[in-house]
């Protein structure tokens, strides 16, 4: 329960945020400023370019390349990461990893794990193997609500050095 506890009130914390600020008319403005100043940059890129079309084509090619030599790129990923230390687990089933992760969560009495929200997670069915083993599985979004934050706070000119928080 500790789990939905927490997020429930992470949400209501979030929503209140959220209300507050959307009424903020000098906090739209600094939002608004941001937005129309990404959108001259990427124009003046844009402009960069001979052909722009030629760009997208070039990128598409590349897209296609990837996809039909994933096996490769992927190979190839893996044991890049691994040097660097990234323990590496593939697995032919969804049941083989949800084992592995419920195994690992065992092994280091992990009660709480931090994952990436993914379709993959969702496939394998991850979250109700987590909450029948007991683990609370918390979903890395959290992340991108903390990041989102700290960048309305850097647009409004307070703290730019300081960890996002929400006293």
């Amino acid at each position: 329960m500790l789990h939905f506890e927490f997020m429930a009130t992470f949400a209501s914390e979030f929503k209140r945020q959220a209300t507050k600020l959307g009424a903020d008319i000098r906090h739209r403005s600094l939002i608004q400023k941001s937005l129309k100043g990404y959108e001259k940059s990427r124009d003046e890129k844009k402009g960069r370019f001979q052909d722009w079309e030629a760009g997208r084509q070039a990128a598409a090619e590349t897209k296609w390349e990837a996809i039909n030599h994933l096996d490769k790129y992927l190979s190839e990923f893996a044991d890049n990461i691994a040097k660097r230390g990234t323990k590496v687990f593939w697995a032919s089933a969804a049941e083989d990893a949800r084992n592995y992760i419920l195994n690992l969560a065992k092994e280091k009495q992990a009660r709480t794990i931090i994952k990436s929200k993914t379709m993959t997670s969702e496939e394998i069915h991850l979250n109700d193997a987590l909450s029948k083993a007991g683990v609370a599985g918390l979903e890395a979004f959290i992340l991108c609500i903390f990041t989102l934050r700290s960048m309305h706070r850097n647009l409004s000119g307070q703290n730019r050095s300081a960890p996002p928080s929400f006293a």
